[in-house]
């Protein structure tokens, strides 16, 4: 079992449509207090690449749309959480994830940077 240290979970919306750079930007915000324990290179870019498809392809990249993110911390272990406003059409759907290195993204690990405990 994993015990989180932090966990953090906030709504980030727009009244237009909603920017990856800003929902990037809180992110990294949000992980400001663990930036010297991982490398956080691969966490913006799977936060951009997931924002942009919710914007492309759900109620999040409507008017008013938008996305809540998770961050979870452990000494070793960065869980970020993404939950898009489900189908454009205002039902849920759901993307069976990414593959990274043979596993899927939602069960991949963010590597502590060396140096980290």
């Amino acid at each position: 079992m994993i015990v989180w240290d932090e966990v953090r979970t906030e709504r980030i919306s727009s009244s237009e449509v909603l920017d990856v750079r800003v929902v990037r930007a809180q992110v990294r915000r949000m992980l400001s207090r663990s930036a010297d324990r991982f490398d956080l290179r691969d966490v913006d870019l799977m936060v951009c690449e997931i924002v942009t498809n919710a914007v492309r392809y759900s109620a999040s990249g409507e008017p008013g749309g938008g996305v809540w993110v998770t961050v979870l911390v452990s000494s070793g272990r960065l869980r970020v959480a993404i939950q898009d406003d489900g189908g454009s059409d205002g039902g849920c759907w759901w993307w069976p994830g990414w593959q990274i290195g043979g596993a899927s993204f939602r069960d991949a690990a963010v590597r502590p940077t060396s140096g980290s405990r």
